[in-house]
């Protein structure tokens, strides 16, 4: 076995002007489904790159996500591992993931589907402002004024039932800390702690009601009865609201930048915004911008893909070159919206135990969008050329930073 010296080094450097994975991922891939790399500190991982395999790894109970209680979970680069941080239900194991979570319940496919008439109202609303705005002044930024904004006024308003005149102080913070533009600050991780700490402050003197508000809920169902503390209540809420921010913003920009790019297939969304749900499906295949990666650490020795991998040792699944895998999709690399996208096999919210609960709200909310803003805006264009567009850091989900329109 060749010394980790003479690895593929990791992370795979992705063009800043290019959304598509990294050229590496697809040649690990067509070699087998887990290859060694080299980390950045010089230590070996294993990485796992089709979607068979992912799905495994994601299930496997002899795999730790506990990345501040056991040595050797992987970090990409230097400095993202401080010391002393209290770990969230994203970091743990069971049973303590399912005691610190939540239970899924007001994100459950019908209770999600039965939000979408407040949600279309939230989307024409922002498109509304954007009318009103114009462009006489210079393009909009999609990013900025549309997709930030989608997902938190949706979990404030109707998960948390937050009022909407007191939603602005919170939604500027988290929009800050969406991810795309790599410039959130302590600050700004600190004024959303604070405003959410208050309002779980609220809810614990006076809660709601548990059928309709998700913080109540967890008031009355966990803090109560002492499964969890204020601490462990204020990250929870600020994990549900930030987690799924980046995520839905990505999937904003970037499936709105490919079908200006494939304007055939935007006509036929166009005449058929039935199709929202099958694009939708396939815009998360294709650019699966919710998960870099998701890191794990071998706890007992085990089989996977073919190889034997030894407690203690780092484990690497790429959902992205998953949702890539020509095993399971036909031209793979292709951006194809008749492509039929199972959503219980894409893995852009995860897999297994860790998989995101919020993503049946997250596909309705996109489902929305995209069935809505090209009919309310048929002219909407790039105010720039593709190959202009600047896409997020390697080390970061994929997203774009900014994203200039005309209509």
């Amino acid at each position: 076995m060749s010394g980790s010296s003479d690895l593929p080094k990791y992370p795979f450097a992705r063009s800043p002007r290019s959304y598509n994975p990294p050229a590496e991922l697809g040649e690990l891939r067509r070699q087998g489904p887990t290859e060694r790399v080299q980390l950045f500190d010089g230590k070996p991982a294993w990485i796992i790159t089709r979607h068979k395999e992912v799905c495994e790894m994601l299930n496997s109970d002899r795999l730790s996500n506990e990345r501040y209680n056991r040595d050797g979970y992987p970090e990409i680069h230097s400095g993202t591992k401080k010391e002393g941080v209290r770990p969230t239900f994203v970091h743990m194991d069971a049973p303590k993931h399912e005691r610190h979570s939540h239970d899924g319940e007001l994100f459950a496919p019908e209770a999600t589907e039965a939000l979408k008439p407040q949600i279309q109202e939230i989307v024409d609303g922002l498109i509304d402002l954007i009318k009103d705005r114009g462009c006489k002044d210079g393009p909009i930024d999609l990013v900025i004024e549309f997709a930030a904004m989608v997902n938190p006024k949706a979990i404030l308003l109707l998960i948390f039932k937050v009022p909407e005149k007191e939603t602005n102080k919170i939604i500027q913070a988290s929009s800050a800390l969406s991810g795309t533009s790599g410039t959130a600050s302590e600050s700004g991780h600190t004024d959303l702690h604070d405003l959410l700490s208050q309002l779980v402050d609220e809810r614990i003197k006076k809660p709601g009601s548990p059928q309709e508000d998700l913080i109540s809920k967890l008031v009355i169902e966990q803090y109560r009865l002492g499964s969890l503390d204020r601490d462990d209540l204020i990250i929870l809420v600020y994990m549900i609201l930030v987690a799924g921010n980046s995520a839905i913003e990505s999937s904003i920009a970037l499936g709105v930048t490919t079908l200006l790019q494939n304007q055939d297939q935007l006509r036929e969304l166009r005449d058929k915004p039935e199709l929202a749900g099958q694009i939708v499906e396939e815009i998360l295949r294709y650019h699966t911008p919710s998960a870099l990666n998701s890191r794990r650490v071998a706890m007992a020795d085990l089989r996977l893909g073919g190889k034997e991998i030894t407690a203690g040792t780092s484990v690497i699944g790429f959902v992205r070159s998953a949702n890539r895998d020509e095993r399971l999709y036909s031209d793979a690399d292709k951006f194809d919206i008749h492509r039929h996208v199972d959503p219980h096999q894409n893995l852009a919210f995860g897999y297994g135990p860790h998989n995101c609960q919020g993503q049946w709200l997250s596909r309705l909310e996109l489902q929305v969008v995209f069935s809505t803003l090209f009919r309310r805006l048929p002219n909407l264009k790039l105010a720039i050329e593709p190959s202009e567009l600047e896409y997020t850091p390697p080390t970061q989900n994929v997203g774009v930073v900014h994203l200039p329109v005309v209509f």
